[in-house]
């Protein structure tokens, strides 16, 4: 008969620990809670986010009325800010630091072509490496950008660093992508 109250006792401390285990473990889950905001601005059918920083700051793009065209946008405070673009019919946001500023690619004004850009209060054009197009996909802290462009000719397909006004040519690693831009770098034709 003691094995049955040796056994008891063992399955009541294991259920016990486990018990406490569950309840500390819930407890540290239930401080932590999410929400999802809406970020639809309401003239578009969707938006889509692409980058986030720590202070909830969110770019991404997001369709305008008739779902013809896409612009850049920056939600801030609850508020979502149509960036625009270089003169063409759209552009996208891909990457904001901590002062909210962001990049991205937006079509110039003959919609030929796309170039990264800086949004900090108004968007700045930052180039290509010679090529047609080029695109901004993420800004640390200190401002600068890195993305990917087109070399002179449209022959290949570089990455770059885009720091105080410079576009550098970052190279490859031995390789010569001479793909094209997908539609959502280069606006101006359809995949």
């Amino acid at each position: 008969m003691k094995a049955p109250s040796f056994c008891l006792q063992n399955l009541r401390t294991i259920l016990g620990v486990s018990l406490l285990t569950l309840c500390l473990v819930s407890a540290g889950l239930a401080q932590t809670t999410y929400t999802i905001t809406d970020l639809t601005p309401g003239v578009g059918s969707y938006s889509v986010g692409q980058g986030i920083n720590a202070s909830g700051q969110v770019t991404g793009y997001a369709f305008m009325a008739g779902d013809t065209r896409f612009h850049a946008f920056l939600y801030s405070g609850g508020t979502m800010t149509n960036l625009g673009t270089l003169g063409g019919r759209e552009s996208l946001g891909f990457g904001i630091n901590a002062s909210g500023q962001v990049t991205g690619a937006a079509s110039t004004t003959s919609d030929s072509a796309t170039h990264a850009f800086l949004y900090s209060g108004g968007m700045t054009d930052l180039g290509t490496l010679g090529g047609s197009s080029s695109v901004g996909r993420g800004i640390n802290d200190s401002g600068q950008i890195t993305g990917s462009s087109y070399t002179t000719g449209d022959g290949v397909y570089h990455a770059f660093l885009y720091s105080a006004g410079s576009m550098t040519d970052l190279g490859t690693l031995g390789g010569s992508y001479k793909g094209r831009f997908r539609r959502h770098q280069r606006f101006s034709e359809e995949d």
